[in-house]
């Protein structure tokens, strides 16, 4: 299931309370809360995005009022991107440019509160697309139907 990222982190065993601040960094840069505001829609891996490339406009959208964070820097991004690998994705073979496969998929999704917004989200037979009107601030979704 979906889990906070800075508890998980937490508990590997060999992480310091420097990289804890470097990781949390890279985590607040980004709005994300949970394993599942990183992972792909269907919650069974990360994206290998080079992360200390994104710039703010690709973070993600959120109810939530976030503190200003700078840019990572690349010494940050490379702790970030290791602990994601000790605490999520221990089983991966990590060549570059290939999605981080996730250890335990995330599986189904459930109706709860929601701290981050993703372009799109999907279940088995609909595509969720978010649509933000400029004018109202209003967040609606187009549906798509899977077609054979």
């Amino acid at each position: 299931g979906d889990v906070s990222l800075m508890e998980a982190f937490c508990r590997l065993p060999s992480v310091t309370r420097r990289q804890l601040e470097q990781a949390n960094h890279c985590r607040l840069f980004l709005r994300a809360i949970t394993l599942s505001d990183i992972t792909d829609m269907d919650g069974d891996c990360i994206d290998s995005i080079p992360l200390e490339y994104l710039d703010w406009r690709a973070r993600l959208d959120s109810p939530l009022l976030w503190p200003w964070q700078p840019q990572p820097t690349k010494k940050m991004w490379n702790v970030f991107r290791r602990l994601i690998r000790e605490a999520f994705c221990s089983n991966h073979n990590f060549r570059r440019g290939e999605p981080y496969a996730l250890d335990s998929p995330l599986g189904r999704w459930r109706h709860v509160p929601v701290q981050s917004y993703h372009n799109a989200y999907r279940t088995d037979d609909r595509l969720y697309l978010t649509c933000h009107c400029d004018i109202t601030g209003t967040l609606s979704f187009q549906c798509f139907e899977r077609t054979t």
